[in-house]
């Protein structure tokens, strides 16, 4: 049987139309010169920018079609390894050793491990790396789905991939190398190779669990949890007293909690100057979703449901006279030290 190729050529098909209109002008020594510099200069946001600018006219130049999948490809892997990417080894490593530096000398009891808040880019890697750290189980939960179940699939695939490669980067101070690379040779890498995310998840089953659900709703038992985590979460929690409750209970005594909770206004992220970090302060109704809790207010609540709090760090800012002439009770009332708290790094432990 002739192909359909074949056929088509057999039956006087007209061959091909060849593309003769004109590309835009684009100038691949230039553009990686431009590219390059901005990295060099320390400037990687600025590199996204100009990237992002130039991926039109890189795709429709001349230029052979696989060297421009190497520059969408190692473009995006060096500026995830220089920005805040999404997905990915350089965003976990990131909070791993944001865990690590703030637990320092800290003991952590046997149990499960809870990533609240896990994101819908990397659901499963925090998790993942705690289970290989000797934990009995670890569980990621958020209210969200995931954005691209494929590429969270392939992420994922690479973050265990450099783990094999590399799992000093990946063990806590107090891991044991030898367990980690045991529960780790375990864990099928094929499912995520072919970005099927549900059936790698299905691989982890009873030492990675995954919700998507409210986290009082989460099948965890009572003292089960030896650490807890969450990064840029406790700000978006609207029943804070029931959920810091919830997390007081499931925690066994012993145990440990790190949040770190992004106190500024999120829309002064844009990168507009229409906001600022303290905007949302100055406005009846803020942006939806998010508490206006400021750090104090988080800790005593915690501290009010029984934990005790080990570390308190924060970082502050300068607030813009013309915003703080503009602040609204209860924040006007509140001291400039307090308003002015942008970030909090929190650790608590359950009392004995």
């Amino acid at each position: 049987m002739l192909s359909k190729a074949k056929s088509l050529l057999k039956i006087g098909a007209p061959p091909p139309v060849k593309d003769t209109s004109p590309k835009p002008d684009f100038s691949e020594p230039d553009f990686l010169e431009e590219f390059c510099a901005l990295l060099d200069n320390g400037k990687p946001e600025q590199a996204l920018d100009f990237f992002l600018s130039q991926a039109g006219a890189l795709a429709d130049s001349n230029i052979h079609r696989r060297v421009k999948l190497n520059h969408f490809r190692y473009a995006a892997r060096i500026l995830e390894h220089q920005t805040r990417g999404k997905h990915g080894i350089e965003k976990l490593t990131r909070k791993l050793r944001s865990i690590n530096e703030n637990l320092k000398g800290i003991e952590i009891p046997q149990g499960a491990f809870l990533d609240f808040g896990c994101g819908g880019h990397d659901p499963l890697g925090l998790a993942t790396a705690h289970y290989l750290n000797g934990f009995d189980r670890a569980i990621a939960c958020d209210l969200f789905p995931i954005h691209v179940p494929a590429y969270s699939a392939f992420s994922m695939y690479e973050i265990l991939a450099n783990m094999r490669g590399f799992p000093h980067n990946y063990l806590r101070p107090d891991g044991d190398l030898a367990e980690f690379r045991r529960r780790l040779i375990e864990l099928d890498l094929q499912p995520f190779i072919d970005r099927d995310f549900e059936a790698g998840l299905a691989a982890l089953t009873g030492k990675v669990v995954y919700r998507l659900d409210d986290i009082v709703n989460l099948d965890v038992e009572d003292e089960e949890l030896a650490l807890a985590v969450s990064f840029a979460v406790l700000e978006h929690v609207m029943d804070h007293e029931q959920v810091y409750d919830w997390l007081f209970r499931k925690t066994k005594p012993g145990g440990i909690q790190f949040h770190f909770v992004d106190l500024v206004d999120h829309r002064s992220y844009g990168g507009g100057v229409e906001f600022d970090p303290w905007s949302f302060l100055t406005e009846e109704i803020g942006p939806p979703n998010v508490n206006r809790l400021r750090a104090s207010e988080h800790r005593t609540a915690l501290e009010n449901v029984g934990f005790e709090v080990l570390v308190d760090r924060r970082k502050a800012g300068t607030i813009p006279l013309e915003t703080k002439e503009k602040l609204i009770p209860p924040w006007s009332e509140m001291s400039e030290a307090e308003i002015g708290a942008t970030k909090i790094s929190l650790v608590l432990r359950k009392p004995v």
